[in-house]
């Protein structure tokens, strides 16, 4: 069956008009509804705000029972010993860290604490190799 010129003037129309409904509905303001043929339609804007609006005394209302019920306690308990744990954690770290710190100058100090410098104008005899793996061939004698 074909279409007349005049069913397909009407289809276009209904057409346009239902896609400027749905572009109102889909970017219209949270306060808006939108007029279609079976009745209003909240915008999507308006329909989050009114699903948020009606959520939040529920989880309030939730969240209070709850509290009274003493279900939330063990979540705060377990809360605040993974706080302290990583505390402790923390200044157990600082602690080693300044241990060996302080173990690292004590090194710097031992090592540096006997030597004074090669005293001018004095001769040092530091022995010789002697072992079979000799790098040298010869005694080369003291000074």
């Amino acid at each position: 069956m074909a279409l007349s010129a005049a069913q397909l003037q009407v289809a276009i129309d209904k057409f346009y008009v239902n896609m400027t409904r749905l572009n109102s509905i889909v970017n219209g303001t949270n306060t808006e509804d939108v007029t279609t043929d079976n009745g209003p339609v909240p915008t999507v804007a308006k329909f989050f705000k009114l699903a948020i609006d009606n959520m939040i005394p529920f989880l309030n209302n939730l969240v209070a029972q709850m509290l009274n019920a003493g279900l939330l306690q063990p979540a705060y308990d377990a809360r605040d010993q993974a706080i302290a744990a990583v505390n402790t954690t923390a200044n157990d770290a600082i602690i080693t860290i300044n241990n060996a710190a302080d173990a690292a100058q004590d090194l710097v100090n031992d090592a540096t604490s006997g030597f004074s410098g090669f005293t001018d104008g004095l001769g040092y005899d530091f022995g010789s190799i002697t072992s079979p793996t000799t790098y040298f061939d010869q005694d080369w004698g003291t000074l």
